[in-house]
């Protein structure tokens, strides 16, 4: 089984009108889901995933009940630095937590949980997989960036001081963009030894307002973001990029 977590129903929406034998499940009596095959594999998409607090839950219940063999983060981000422009389709390197320090009782990175480092590390070669499908069914090359965990979406950067420095995010030299579920998929990921990987498209910029052609933008994108997981998602069971 692999499982695709979306915030919102248009997060995957692509997914489910492509899912064949689909059928609606419920996640801990709170959340909906649907099972279904695309390319004769299992897999199982829920929506209406808001914060890490829910996310590694919903995702260490559905890996445990459905033995999901891994996990892909889906739909919109909000980019931090200036350079990422609304569409832009951008996948995870590293994940970081914003909302954790320990550094006072522990001898830990802040952002760094005990007993873990202090980035979580996407699965190269589904992320390698999911680059390759989309250049190859849209032309599109992805960006790799740091995704930054934070359980709020701030209206303005002044509310990121507390991880930010001289418009960096954890010192961080690259790209980064803020996901308000990707910490607590990375965690329960990492818990459950699965492999995950994040594939997220631009949707607004930290400080900036959205407009209604920058939404119609970002679903033009779903679309494209939807064709590259489903090819990869094609490819597992004829290759041997999930490793088990």
């Amino acid at each position: 089984m692999i499982l695709l977590v979306g915030s919102s129903n248009d997060d995957i929406l692509y997914f489910s009108s492509i899912l064949k034998n689909k059928k609606e499940v419920s996640i801990l009596n709170q959340f909906t889901a649907y099972t279904g095959e695309i390319f004769n594999q299992s897999v199982i998409l829920v929506k209406d995933v808001y914060s890490s607090y829910v996310s590694g839950l919903v995702t260490s219940y559905i890996i445990e009940k459905y033995m999901a063999i891994l996990v892909i983060d889906v739909g919109e981000i909000q980019a931090y630095t200036d350079t990422l422009s609304i569409g832009d389709i951008v996948i995870a390197k590293d994940v970081y937590i914003s909302d954790v320090n320990l550094t006072d009782v522990e001898k830990v990175s802040k952002g760094q949980i005990k007993g873990f480092q202090q980035s979580f590390q996407p699965s190269t070669e589904i992320t390698n997989s999911i680059s390759e499908a989309l250049i190859s069914r849209s032309g599109i090359n992805a960006k790799e960036v740091s995704f930054i965990s934070r359980n709020y979406h701030p209206e303005n950067k002044d509310q990121l001081n507390d991880i930010q420095e001289n418009n960096k995010l954890f010192g961080i030299q690259e790209d980064t963009v803020l996901s308000s579920e990707i910490g607590g998929i990375a965690v329960a990921a990492k818990l459950h030894d699965v492999p995950f990987a994040a594939i997220s498209v631009v949707g607004r910029k930290v400080g900036a307002d959205s407009q209604i052609e920058d939404y119609l933008h970002v679903l033009d994108q779903y679309t494209n973001v939807g064709k590259a997981v489903v090819s990869v998602i094609g490819e597992i069971g004829r290759t041997d990029i999930v490793k088990m």
